[in-house]
């Protein structure tokens, strides 16, 4: 027997057979009848009548087969429909349709279904509006108005964070897995509510309805820990995908709301489940990529390396999908996005795990300013390059300027990429930026006052504490008076050679006119 802390007790025994992903399409499973005699059981496909015994003829055991035959058909019925819902939704659209053979009067030849259905889903570029036909509205968990607003906050909001390139096909394809499967529905409703919270963050003027967001986003954890409690003690559905999917998520949201034991207690089990069918190389692409997210959410949390290796082939697909973006190579290298990373003079003595993370978030932020919006392989990239940062801990903790590097980028990528701003891991690594670069900046300002500038406006944009924000300000006007950077015109062509979000928002804005009020305050007084 094995237990797995935090969820139950099951046995390994019962899954040596199985190898089959659960969620390759919708993990949508009829429900089991559930009656005091057979709960712990499932339903028989036989009945067993001993026609020997002379009471095998009674009108008791008749109204048994008659029942046992009528229960067979509705199941088969059930059973048959379920294979049709199966069959009209197509797979999660992770990746791009592979290559195709064009014959010569244009037609493409060989292309799979998988890859038509794909192609279909990317047409949906924007938000379902009123008047659209709603796909959810089976889903198995009555919904309350609450229940609503924080799914239409996941669709609009929540999800562009998430996934920032093809977040609206992706949506839509979480929702439909939550169809059948309540503990997924609560977990993602848990993680638009505290998105919401967060939000409220930033303005540093939290509503009542954040306030009210955080406490909703607790009781839907409860409610999706109390099912996952009862999917666990269930030996068909333990060791399910569904059943490790839905706490990965359960990690994420965790993981945002800073609950450090909590994360480490889910993780545990997650671990169990995967290595119980094999390792991480035993699931499905999609699959690992939600297993990741939630490792990637516990080591910026932990600000420790990642707890999960990385998996081969979920390594060699995503380098595989980089390699077709990277015909565009030659335009993002000419561009000037993180130019300075390489063309300074103190650019050589990056180390070289830095320098590949560069490169990649280079690609990243290249068609984040373009019109690959709607390309989902990029979110597995940006998910590669998080791995690879968390990663170079050990080669960078032992220096404080190339540690703060790192951190940089880090924030960069949940702050400007994902755009997890408020939430509350966030000031964990806003946190750790200020406390390394206390030590750092005397160096930094003298071999590199432009990165430097960089480092400190990045740490300003993440923070949502005050003290935290008041440091990085007052050390943001001394850099720029250093370098004689003014205006929001002189600043932005500093920054550029960088990365920076674009567009502008309005936070980057009342950033630097805090920047330039601190550099009025700290102006010698001139006197008449």
């Amino acid at each position: 027997m094995q237990r797995i802390h935090g969820f139950g007790v099951w046995s390994r025994r019962e899954f040596i057979g199985w190898h089959r992903p659960v969620m390759d399409g919708p993990a949508l499973r009829p429900k089991k009848a559930s009656t005091a005699a057979s709960s712990a059981s499932t339903p028989s496909t036989f009945l067993f009548v001993d026609y020997q015994d002379q009471s095998s003829q009674s009108h008791a055991v008749a109204q048994r087969k008659q029942a046992f035959l009528k229960r067979k058909h509705h199941r088969s019925r059930k059973e048959e429909r379920l294979r049709s819902l199966k069959a009209s939704i197509g797979p999660l659209p992770t990746q791009t349709p592979g290559p195709t053979r064009t014959a010569a009067n244009g037609d493409t030849q060989g292309a799979p279904a998988a890859g038509r259905i794909v192609a279909r889903a990317w047409s949906l570029d924007r938000p379902l509006w009123s008047g659209t036909p709603d796909p959810f509205s089976s889903l198995a968990t009555t919904m309350t108005a609450d229940m609503d607003l924080y799914f239409n906050h996941y669709q609009a909001h929540c999800s562009r964070s998430i996934w920032p390139f093809g977040a609206t096909a992706l949506s839509i394809w979480w929702w439909q897995q939550a169809w059948g499967q309540p503990a997924l529905l609560h977990i993602l409703l848990s993680t638009s509510a505290i998105h919401r919270a967060g939000r409220g963050l930033i303005d540093r003027s939290p509503s009542r309805s954040d306030r009210k967001a955080v406490q909703d986003s607790l009781h839907f954890r409860t409610v999706t820990i109390r099912k996952l409690q009862s999917l666990v003690q269930d030996p068909t559905a333990a060791f399910l995908e569904s059943t490790a999917v839905t706490i990965a998520h359960l990690i994420c949201v965790e993981a945002a709301d800073a609950n450090l034991n909590a994360v480490d207690w889910h993780l545990n089990g997650l671990a169990k489940i995967i290595n119980s069918v094999g390792g991480l190389d035993a699931w499905n692409h999609a699959t690992i990529s939600i297993f990741y997210c939630a490792d990637f959410m516990r080591g910026a949390l932990k600000g420790c390396p990642p707890a999960f290796p990385m998996s081969v082939i979920w390594r060699g697909e995503v380098l595989d999908s980089l390699n077709i973006l990277d015909s565009k190579r030659q335009s993002v290298m000419s561009s000037s996005i993180g130019s300075h990373f390489f063309d300074s003079l103190w650019s050589k003595k990056l180390h070289p795990s830095l320098r590949s993370i560069i490169r990649l978030l280079r690609v990243i932020v290249y068609y984040q300013q373009g019109s690959q919006k709607e390309t989902p392989v990029l979110n597995d990239i940006l998910l590669y390059a998080g791995h690879l940062i968390l990663s170079a801990f050990h080669e960078c903790s032992a220096s404080d300027s190339q540690e703060s590097l790192r951190l940089c980028l880090l924030l960069y990528a949940m702050v400007c990429v994902w755009t997890f701003q408020g939430l509350a891991c966030v000031i964990f690594i806003v946190d750790a930026l200020r406390h390394r670069l206390k030590r750092a900046l005397p160096l930094l300002r003298r071999v590199a006052p432009q990165l430097s500038l960089w480092m400190l406006f990045m740490g300003g944009l993440a923070s949502t504490d005050l003290t935290s924000d008041a440091w990085f300000v007052a050390r943001l006007a001394e850099v720029a008076e250093q370098l004689s950077v003014g205006g929001w015109d002189k600043a932005l062509p500093v920054l550029d050679g960088f990365f920076v979000r674009r567009p502008i928002d309005r936070r980057m804005m009342n950033l630097w006119n805090e920047v330039q009020r601190q550099q009025v305050l700290q102006s010698p007084v001139q006197s008449a």
